[in-house]
């Protein structure tokens, strides 16, 4: 539990940039679609560990994912779906 003034300030800061955060990442992705939170977790934790296991088996990162199609099949793990 956060008792302290520092704590509390921190704690404060990093929730209000949290949520500015999101704004500025969910008004970049899909202009028309409203992501949620959960959604933006999922896409970005698909494509990151979707691109350690490409490069964990020693293939071209470059040449498989040539215009990101392989995360379509990721996505399946959003609350909303498209």
């Amino acid at each position: 539990m956060n008792i302290g003034v520092a704590q509390v300030g921190n704690a404060a800061d990093f929730s209000l940039f949290m949520v500015i955060f999101s704004q500025v990442m969910a008004a970049k992705m899909d202009g028309d679609e409203k992501l949620g939170i959960l959604d933006m977790k999922t896409l970005f934790r698909a494509q990151k560990y979707t691109l350690r296991f490409i490069k964990s088996r020693g293939l071209d990162v470059k040449n498989l994912l040539i215009g990101n199609t392989i995360f379509g099949v990721v996505e399946i793990g959003r609350i909303h779906p498209k």
